[in-house]
Protein backbone atom coordinates (compact mmCIF):
# COMPACT_ATOMS: atom_id res chain seq x y z
CA UNK A 1 0.00 0.00 0.00
CA UNK A 2 1.33 3.92 -0.70
CA UNK A 3 1.51 5.78 1.59
CA UNK A 4 0.06 9.24 2.23
CA UNK A 5 3.03 11.29 2.36
CA UNK A 6 1.13 14.13 0.64
CA UNK A 7 4.15 15.50 -1.45
CA UNK A 8 5.10 14.54 -5.21
CA UNK A 9 8.71 13.82 -4.27
CA UNK A 10 8.13 11.93 -0.72
CA UNK A 11 5.72 9.67 -3.13
CA UNK A 12 8.65 9.38 -5.81
CA UNK A 13 10.62 7.91 -2.77
CA UNK A 14 8.25 5.32 -2.52
CA UNK A 15 7.08 4.44 -5.81
CA UNK A 16 10.99 4.35 -7.37
CA UNK A 17 11.96 1.48 -4.63
CA UNK A 18 8.68 -0.22 -6.04
CA UNK A 19 9.73 0.30 -9.45
CA UNK A 20 10.24 -2.92 -11.76
CA UNK A 21 13.66 -1.55 -12.66
CA UNK A 22 14.36 -0.53 -9.64
CA UNK A 23 18.16 -2.09 -8.07
CA UNK A 24 20.28 -0.88 -5.03
CA UNK A 25 24.01 -0.40 -6.41
CA UNK A 26 27.03 -0.32 -4.04
CA UNK A 27 27.92 3.50 -2.98
CA UNK A 28 24.17 4.63 -3.06
CA UNK A 29 23.61 7.08 -1.21
CA UNK A 30 20.34 6.06 1.58
CA UNK A 31 17.99 7.52 3.74
CA UNK A 32 15.18 6.03 6.00
CA UNK A 33 11.61 6.78 5.72
CA UNK A 34 11.21 8.91 8.48
CA UNK A 35 14.13 11.05 7.26
CA UNK A 36 12.41 12.30 4.24
CA UNK A 37 11.81 15.11 5.47
CA UNK A 38 14.66 16.75 7.39
CA UNK A 39 16.40 19.41 6.11
CA UNK A 40 20.12 17.70 6.34
CA UNK A 41 20.10 13.99 5.34
CA UNK A 42 23.57 12.07 6.35
CA UNK A 43 24.93 9.99 4.13
CA UNK A 44 24.67 6.64 4.81
CA UNK A 45 25.64 4.26 1.81
CA UNK A 46 24.52 1.11 0.51
CA UNK A 47 26.71 -1.51 0.12
CA UNK A 48 25.64 -5.31 -1.76
CA UNK A 49 24.57 -7.86 1.00
CA UNK A 50 24.02 -5.61 3.81
CA UNK A 51 21.21 -6.53 6.21
CA UNK A 52 18.65 -3.79 4.94
CA UNK A 53 16.78 -2.22 7.97
CA UNK A 54 13.28 -3.17 9.08
CA UNK A 55 12.18 -0.14 8.21
CA UNK A 56 11.57 1.44 4.22
CA UNK A 57 14.43 3.06 2.71
CA UNK A 58 14.90 5.56 0.01
CA UNK A 59 17.73 6.53 -2.09
CA UNK A 60 18.87 9.87 -1.32
CA UNK A 61 18.31 11.53 -5.11
CA UNK A 62 20.35 14.59 -4.58
CA UNK A 63 23.12 12.53 -3.99
CA UNK A 64 25.95 12.75 -6.83
CA UNK A 65 26.86 8.97 -6.49
CA UNK A 66 22.82 8.16 -6.35
CA UNK A 67 22.37 10.09 -9.45
CA UNK A 68 25.42 8.35 -11.56
CA UNK A 69 23.91 4.61 -10.02
CA UNK A 70 20.54 6.30 -11.61
CA UNK A 71 21.66 6.61 -14.66
CA UNK A 72 23.59 3.43 -15.07
CA UNK A 73 19.98 1.94 -14.51
CA UNK A 74 18.60 3.76 -17.12
CA UNK A 75 20.98 2.76 -19.62
CA UNK A 76 20.76 -0.88 -18.76
CA UNK A 77 16.56 -0.71 -19.00
CA UNK A 78 16.85 1.59 -22.40
CA UNK A 79 19.92 -0.20 -23.79
CA UNK A 80 21.63 2.85 -25.00
CA UNK A 81 24.69 4.84 -23.20
CA UNK A 82 23.48 8.40 -25.19
CA UNK A 83 21.33 9.01 -22.01
CA UNK A 84 21.69 12.35 -20.13
CA UNK A 85 20.33 15.50 -18.09
CA UNK A 86 20.69 18.84 -18.84
CA UNK A 87 19.30 21.61 -17.13
CA UNK A 88 16.49 24.16 -18.20
CA UNK A 89 17.43 27.49 -16.63
CA UNK A 90 14.34 28.94 -18.29
CA UNK A 91 11.75 27.12 -16.59
CA UNK A 92 14.78 26.28 -13.65
CA UNK A 93 14.05 22.46 -14.64
CA UNK A 94 16.33 19.54 -15.40
CA UNK A 95 15.15 17.31 -18.30
CA UNK A 96 16.22 13.98 -19.35
CA UNK A 97 17.14 13.03 -22.50
CA UNK A 98 17.76 9.99 -24.83
CA UNK A 99 19.86 10.88 -27.92
CA UNK A 100 17.59 14.07 -29.27
CA UNK A 101 14.46 12.60 -27.69
CA UNK A 102 13.10 14.00 -24.59
CA UNK A 103 12.05 11.53 -21.84
CA UNK A 104 10.72 13.36 -18.90
CA UNK A 105 11.82 16.06 -16.31
CA UNK A 106 11.63 17.25 -12.77
CA UNK A 107 12.43 20.21 -10.15
CA UNK A 108 15.86 18.10 -9.42
CA UNK A 109 18.02 16.47 -11.32
CA UNK A 110 17.66 13.51 -9.03
CA UNK A 111 13.87 13.73 -9.60
CA UNK A 112 14.72 13.88 -13.16
CA UNK A 113 16.16 10.25 -13.40
CA UNK A 114 13.62 8.95 -10.83
CA UNK A 115 10.62 9.88 -13.13
CA UNK A 116 12.45 8.49 -16.47
CA UNK A 117 13.09 5.44 -14.34
CA UNK A 118 9.41 5.10 -14.06
CA UNK A 119 8.31 6.25 -17.33
CA UNK A 120 10.34 2.94 -18.41
CA UNK A 121 8.14 0.75 -16.36
CA UNK A 122 5.09 1.80 -18.10
CA UNK A 123 6.74 2.31 -21.77
CA UNK A 124 8.09 -1.39 -21.35
CA UNK A 125 4.61 -2.62 -20.07
CA UNK A 126 3.00 -0.96 -23.33
CA UNK A 127 5.14 -2.80 -25.56
CA UNK A 128 4.56 -6.02 -23.95
CA UNK A 129 0.88 -5.57 -23.65
CA UNK A 130 1.09 -4.19 -27.78
CA UNK A 131 3.07 -7.39 -28.12
CA UNK A 132 0.71 -9.57 -26.89
CA UNK A 133 -2.25 -8.40 -29.04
Amino acid sequence: MEPEFGHYEEQLYFRIVNSKHWEWIDGMAFIHADEVRAPVQPKKRYVEGMKLPDTPIYPSLEDAATKGCLLEQLRKVYQRTDIYTEKNHAQDTWELWLGSAYVGGGKTEGTALAEALLFSDSMLRNEETQSND
